[in-house]
């Protein structure tokens, strides 16, 4: 009705900049624009909308500094910060109003428009900036489309060009540390305290943030470089000690083949060894046989001449004996004192001896003298000759080339350096090139991966979060088969249309939230991973899921089934869906549904229920609803069902698809990219190299011209240390040659001769003796050999015929052995079988048995004991191998594999060292300009909060790893309670708005944002926090060089301070309006307002 309808006039207040107003009372004046120059670049101007929401026009005029939007419940506040966010291209899941662009505008309306004009900078440069240094950007919304229109100065622009701009001027419209819409307070107390850092850091430095997450994928990526480098050493290790043992097996296996081959050819050569050897005992036997009855014939002829001769040698010998008894008593009575004349000679030889030495010495002693001094005299003459041959000689030079060398050698540690830098430029480039190609990898495995993770966005902030808890959970055992994944990626459709019913059936919240089936499964998820990633939870009930309709009547009616018959995965994750999402009682048609299938189900049952609350068909969703009171009429609401990316059973949308084929075309440039680098170090390399090896030359030639420089030096010294040492000794020579010898000359040969006359003297003493006793000794010493010798004679041949007689019966007995051996060895039954063995073999074993017989033959072990031992010894061997076969096949890839590794892991090591430089250089950067941030941040937040009368402070968490580092907010609110982190549940809800407003209020100072949106932060708190955050929030936001601050807010208290600076924008709207079509003054009323 025209009477019902909302009409909105906007009405702005705004202070003359000359008057002192105190306690919320002043006149009502014309608002007028403000001058430009007191915006900040990108501040909002002015927001007009036609169309939106509940306005058919309304125009908002903002102030500098702080701006109040106020107004009842329902009137429209809140779809100023609607406007704010769709008009500079924000998306809808920002404000968490509705799901699509469409629902934005007026209902009756086919379009809607939303118009920002945002204060431009010209002296900072940009683009699209009017003469009057403002921008304008414009969205026009069309319903049943999903694409809007996007104006900037009233010229056509896409979407990005759009975002480009507010991108540059650093408006971050989904970060709720500059835009906190009402929807979103509670979740800002909800934000992870790593998150909230990130925030943070947002809306200071956004430049800071890229460093700081690069930093976090630089560690990422070096734990991942850290681990594959472990298991790939230790891998390489296992693998060394792994070949190791498996070439000693295969050694093995080749000698068993080896040794068993020989065995085999031995045993095929016995039978020849056999028979040679049996044909060689025949023959030794026969020779032994012929051999011992010969001998046994001649010893016979021998033995009979023995028995005469040993009686006449006996008789001989009694007689020798007599005589010399006879001779031993003559000689007795004789003197016998020979041992002292013998004595006295012996003396006497050797006294003249030494003398005969002495005196020889002293008369050759001139002559050895004047031959040592010639000596002497050449030895000087040549060494003075060399020394002349170094006349030349600069002794000077060394210096100077030892001068050159180190110029030489400090020119070889340029190019040293020169090198160094080189390799660990290449380094990098090669550490850079190994990340690029393991994100290439990472990104084709992405590509081609049959796991549904892929399925979960990691551009996306809370598809990221989700992606992150489901792989901590996959890793956690305690959770296996308790806990299930979300049906965004364990449930699918049969096809595109059923995955957009399902899309449109199954809220986002549900969709991605984790099923689990038993309390304990909820306690330990919950206690670990809801709080750090933000998780949804379902529990799976027992209830049954019954269909409403049997499946057969549905068909009739022209529908396929349920929308619960049409999924597939994990049955209990679809149960879910049907006990939370009702799937099982939505009947789903692919065709459209004709008027009499519409008009069944508008009818309701004879107790009084629809037959469905939802129904979809083609590509519309039908909701049914009663009205509670009149008629209870039937309400039809029917709308689009919008196309999906998801329940498609597809691992990878092809959006995700081709976002990742586009990154791996940037990584392959990279990838070139460093390639080239690479090539032009190593070609810079060889230049340096090719100069080092000039300078290596030079340097060579310089050290053998010093080395023989210093050579002569030590040569000249040594030979005029000889020279000196020559003259020296051949001074000594010349003073002994003088001294007179001839008196000891004469002394010794005088001792001489008396040696010589006591020696004649003491011969013919014995020569008289000798004389008289030569003849008994004589007579003597013959009877005695001659008795001896017959003696020795008898026993001899009485020893001889012994030896005969016992020689003769051995004889005999071996003469019978050898007779009876060789008439048996003749033929037998083994040499028979050795001889048929042979006829069996083939020409080609026999010529190989042939080669083996000459080897034995050649060493002189072609024996039958030689090749039984040989054979035994094969035996031996063999019966040690180990003869599993398959150690060949396992040696191979062992080699492979470690071979890779080798290739691998040292250009690991390298890209491990240099993400861990950078990281190094990079956090040296980052971590003073965090660390400032917030000591500045915590400072003004605590003066704030004693301000209010309670104590606050921000603290860093720089845990290891980076991923860990946490922003905290430390409240309390009582004096005898400890601080403690702001979360969902430990303050109360006032609480809770106090801290967050005064959070917002102490990052004003900050940030470098142009404006700042609260919706509603002053809700639940009391009176009295109420108001002393007002007044923080007017002195920081009206400050001079603060960013624009715009808060929405449904009442203020009374007698609230202002200044002079703020705007209070009243939003009114209701049924008590008068119509613009009663009253014509209400036309253009905003524009004339203006």
């Amino acid at each position: 009705m025209a009477t019902l309808k909302r009409k909105l006039q906007a009405s702005l207040l705004d202070q003359d900049q000359d008057s002192d107003i105190v306690g919320g009372h002043g006149k009502r004046i014309r608002a007028d624009v403000a001058e430009l120059d007191r915006y900040s670049d990108g501040a909002l101007v002015k927001v007009r909308v036609e169309n939106f929401v509940t306005y058919s026009l309304a125009e908002f005029v903002m102030s500098p500094s702080m701006n109040m939007i106020i107004g009842p419940n329902g009137s429209g506040k809140s779809s100023l910060v609607c406007a704010i966010c769709l008009g500079l291209a924000g998306k809808p899941e920002y404000i968490k109003r509705a799901k699509k662009i469409e629902e934005f505008i007026k209902n009756g309306k086919d379009q809607g428009k939303v118009e920002i004009t945002l204060k431009r900078d010209a002296q900072l440069g940009g683009d699209y900036v009017c003469p009057d240094q403002t921008t304008k950007i414009t969205r026009i919304l069309t319903r049943n489309s999903r694409r809007s229109e996007y104006l900037i100065n009233d010229r056509v622009a896409s979407e990005s060009m759009v975002k480009e701009l507010v991108a540059t001027l650093n408006v971050q419209l989904d970060n709720v540390c500059q835009f906190l819409p009402q929807e979103r307070v509670e979740e800002f107390a909800k934000l992870s305290s790593d998150k909230l850092l990130i925030e943070t850091l947002r809306s200071v430095d956004i430049e800071l943030v890229r460093q700081f997450k690069e930093l976090q994928e630089l560690q990422k990526t070096k734990f991942e470089q850290q681990e594959e480098f472990t298991v790939s050493t230790e891998r390489m290790q296992v693998l060394a000690a792994e070949k190791k043992k498996l070439e000693v097996s295969v050694r093995a296996i080749e000698g068993f083949r080896q040794k068993k081959a020989e065995l085999d050819l031995n045993k095929k050569l016995l039978p020849y060894v056999k028979v040679k050897d049996h044909k060689q005992k025949i023959k030794e036997y026969k020779k032994a046989y012929d051999e011992v009855r010969a001998q046994l014939r001649e010893l016979l002829q021998d033995k009979r001449p023995f028995d005469d001769l040993i009686s006449k040698i006996h008789e001989e010998a009694l007689k020798k004996q007599e005589k010399e008894q006879k001779m031993v008593e003559k000689l007795k009575k004789t003197d016998s004192g020979f041992t002292e004349i013998r004595r006295l000679l012996f003396n006497i030889k050797e006294t003249a001896a030494s003398k005969k030495v002495e005196l020889q010495h002293l008369k050759d002693l001139p002559q050895r003298i004047a031959k040592q001094i010639e000596d002497k005299q050449k030895q000087l003459d040549e060494q003075r000759q060399m020394l002349a041959e170094f006349d030349g000689f600069d002794r000077n030079a060394i210096d100077k080339y030892e001068n050159d060398l180190q110029t030489i050698v400090g020119s070889q540690k340029e190019c040293e350096i020169k090198k160094q830098a080189l390799e660990r430029s290449v380094g990098m480039h090669r550490g850079a090139l190994f990340t690029l190609e393991k994100e290439m990898n990472v990104k084709r495995r992405q590509l081609n991966s049959s796991d549904r993770l892929a399925v979960l966005d990691p551009s996306n902030p809370r598809l990221r979060s989700l992606r992150e808890a489901i792989i901590a959970i996959r890793a956690d055992p305690s959770l296996k088969n308790r806990i299930l994944e979300p049906p965004l990626m364990s449930v699918s459709t049969s096809d595109q249309q059923m995955a957009s019913f399902l899309s449109v059936c199954v809220d986002f919240n549900t969709s991605i939230a984790l099923t689990f089936l038993d309390n304990e499964a909820y306690d330990l998820v919950n206690d670990k991973y809801v709080e750090r990633y933000s998780l949804n939870l379902r529990q799976l009930a027992s209830n049954a899921t019954e269909h409403p309709l049997p499946i057969s009547q549905i068909k009739e009616w022209g529908f396929d089934g349920y929308l619960s018959e049409f999924l597939k995965g994990d049955e209990n994750v679809v149960k879910m869906l049907c006990q939370q999402q009702r799937l099982h009682q939505i009947p789903v048609s692919r065709k459209p549904l004709s008027d009499q299938v519409l008009q069944l189900l508008r009818r309701p049952d004879k107790s009084g229920r629809l037959p469905f609350n939802r129904v979809l068909a083609h590509d519309t969703i039908y909701t049914f609803s009663r009205s509670k009171y009149g008629n209870r009429q039937v309400l039809v609401v029917s709308r689009g069902v919008p196309g999906t990316k998801f329940y498609q059973g597809m691992t990878v949308s092809q959006e995700r698809k081709a976002t990742i084929e586009r990154d791996i075309k940037q990584l392959t440039v990279k990838i070139d990219q460093k390639n080239t680098q690479i090539q032009e170090s190593r070609h810079e390399a060889e230049k340096i190299e090719a100069d080092e090896k000039e300078i290596n030359y030079q340097k060579k030639s310089l050290d053998k011209r010093l080395a023989q420089n210093k050579s002569n030096l030590r040569r000249i010294g040594t030979i005029e240390s000889r020279i000196k040492e020559l003259a020296s000794e051949m001074k000594k020579l010349r003073s002994r040659s003088k001294e007179d010898t001839s008196t000891q000359v004469a002394e010794r040969e005088n001792e001489m001769r008396n040696l010589i006359n006591a020696q004649i003297g003491n011969v013919a003493k014995m020569v008289n003796r000798i004389k008289v006793f030569q003849d008994p000794i004589e007579l003597r010493d013959y009877a005695a050999i001659s008795s001896i010798e017959l003696i020795n004679k008898e026993n001899s041949m009485k020893d001889v015929f012994e030896f005969l007689k016992g020689k003769e019966d051995q004889l005999r007995e071996v003469y019978q052995e050898h007779k009876d051996r060789y008439i048996a060895t003749k033929e037998t039954a083994e040499y028979q079988e050795w001889m048929t063995a042979i006829k069996g073999y083939n020409r080609d074993e026999k010529a190989e048995i042939s080669r083996l017989a000459e080897k034995y033959s050649e060493n002189g072990t072609f024996t039958l004991e030689c090749v039984t031992r040989e054979m035994v010894k094969l035996e031996s061997e063999i019966a040690m191998f180990n003869q599993d076969e398959s150690v060949l096949e396992q040696l191979q890839r062992k080699e492979k594999e470690f071979e890779k590794l080798a290739e691998t892991v040292p250009r690991m090591e390298t890209a491990l060292l240099a993400t861990q430089d950078t990281i190094r250089q990079v956090l040296q950067h980052v971590r003073p300009r965090v660390d400032l941030l917030v000591e500045n941040l915590s400072k003004k937040f605590a003066l704030l909060f004693r301000k209010v009368g309670s104590a606050g402070e921000v603290r860093l968490d720089t845990s290891d790893p980076l991923c860990n580092w946490k922003l905290e907010i430390m409240v309390k609110f009582r004096d005898s309670a400890p601080l403690k982190r702001l979360d969902s549940r430990s303050q109360s809800g006032g609480e809770r708005a106090v801290s967050t407003v005064l959070f917002m209020i102490a990052l004003q100072e900050f940030t470098s944002s142009p404006f700042r949106v609260v919706d509603e932060i002053n809700q639940g708190m009391d009176a009295h926090n109420e108001r002393r955050i007002h007044k923080a929030m007017m002195e920081n936001a009206c400050a001079d060089k603060m960013s624009q601050y715009i808060l929405v807010t449904p009442k203020l208290l009374p007698n609230l301070p202002y200044h002079e600076k703020m705007r209070i924008h009243c939003v009114m709207a209701g049924p008590w309006l008068p119509l613009s079509t009663d009253d014509t003054m209400l036309l253009g009323r905003t524009d004339k307002y203006f």
